[in-house]
């Protein structure tokens, strides 16, 4: 979505907003760096010829300890905002206890010192756990993931710190979740290999491909409105079980949540998992009247 069109759909909606961000967090320093004076050098270049001049060590003053992050910070603009928050981030600090909103933690954050020349100079220590991430984590401590992946929107970040973000975008197309907005702000992306570049750009192409962001989106429909919906111009599937009509097929897709992945969640105990991805795929197909879905089995 071009951010314009963000901004417009953000002052055509100006109601509560259901918003889940993940799944980084860092714990960040600021510092002063000082001479052996003990003044304070205010920027790059004086640093710089202090070096060359042959100065040997510099002291510093811890400042301020921040939470940070980018979803951190995703989170708490979205909940400045007005809207509801829920963080799963790395958040297992002390610094991440007064943020105002839900938060779970899946390990470790990052530590970061910031020193505040003419423009921040950072250092970076990235979290193992975090390194380590998969979307599998995010399953072991949200409540619903599914229902959390559906919110209005799910903020996503740093994905040049998280080798495994690309395979979980991967994974959330496959599952086909009928969310909202999905934003990414990856970081910087120059300290990854062009190859792994080459593979997020896949990625998203693959998450966008299973969305159905547009006109005939039904996830922020309900009722009879959902039937208007899916039944406008559309090419159908025109047999149905015995029994069933359009309204019950509705009526039974809104009973197990609304999206492909609860369905399977919800059936999968019947089932079994393959037989409930299956049986979900069919559905959806049923709901959105097409032959896409089955297809993947």
């Amino acid at each position: 979505m071009a951010y314009a069109d963000l901004v417009e759909r953000l002052a055509d909606e100006p109601e509560e907003r259901t918003i889940t961000a993940l799944p980084d967090g860092s714990v960040d320093v600021y510092y002063a760096v000082c001479d052996a004076e003990g003044e304070r050098i205010e920027d790059r270049e004086t640093l710089a010829d202090r070096l060359t001049d042959g100065e040997p060590s510099f002291p510093i003053e811890r400042e301020s300890t921040e939470p940070g992050g980018q979803a951190v910070n995703m989170a708490r603009q979205a909940n400045a905002l007005g809207n509801r928050v829920r963080l799963y981030g790395h958040l297992d600090n002390p610094v991440f206890d007064d943020l105002g909103f839900e938060r779970v933690s899946m390990g470790e954050p990052s530590r970061i010192g910031i020193y505040p020349l003419d423009e921040d100079v950072l250092f970076s220590e990235v979290s193992s756990e975090l390194a380590d991430w998969t979307l599998e984590e995010f399953r072991a401590v949200a409540d619903r993931p599914v229902k959390r992946l559906a919110a209005d929107a799910v903020c996503c970040g740093n994905w040049a710190s998280v080798p495994g973000m690309t395979e979980a975008f991967h994974e959330l197309a496959e599952a086909s979740i009928d969310g909202g907005l999905f934003l990414l702000d990856p970081g910087p992306v120059a300290t990854r290999s062009n190859e792994a570049i080459v593979g997020l750009l896949e990625a998203l192409s693959a998450l966008e491909a299973s969305s159905f962001e547009d006109d005939e989106s039904t996830a922020d429909v309900e009722g009879e409105g959902l039937a208007d919906v899916v039944n406008e111009e559309v090419n159908g599937l025109d047999s149905l079980p015995e029994g069933w009509d359009r309204e019950s097929v509705l009526e039974y897709w809104e009973g197990v949540g609304g999206s492909w992945e609860s369905c399977v969640e919800d059936m999968t105990d019947e089932f079994g998992e393959e037989r409930a991805r299956e049986h979900c795929s069919a559905m959806k197909d049923e709901v959105l009247r097409t032959e896409r879905w089955r297809n993947r089995f």
